[in-house]
């Protein structure tokens, strides 16, 4: 059994889609299916990353490990663009628009 897919609802799918751009490169392409919302998505490995709208469903709470393959230059970047963050021994935890928490190692 593998995990091939991870949504985050979004408060504002544009700024969570802008936050995951500027901080890990992540690119994501627009999607509608059907009558269901535009949202976003990207390949990340072999798991699909969903963006979508809140639209009263909630994925709070909800923790997500990434791992960076430069951790000394990932932690340059968010200290340019001010992006707080808890670090630890090997990791660093930051926290998307939604208050996703998620945890960086290398």
């Amino acid at each position: 059994m593998k995990v091939n897919l991870l949504v985050l609802r979004c408060e504002n799918i544009l700024i969570s889609k802008a936050f995951y751009e500027d901080v890990f490169g992540m690119v994501f392409q627009e999607e509608k299916h059907a009558s269901g919302p535009t949202h976003y998505s990207t390949i990340l490995g072999k798991i699909v990353l969903e963006l979508y709208p809140k639209s009263g469903k909630e994925t709070s709470g909800l923790r997500l490990g990434i791992k960076v393959d430069d951790f000394s230059e990932f932690l340059t970047k968010l200290r340019s663009l001010e992006i707080p963050f808890k670090e630890r021994t090997d990791q660093l935890e930051i926290k998307d628009p939604d208050g996703h928490v998620i945890q960086v190692s290398s």
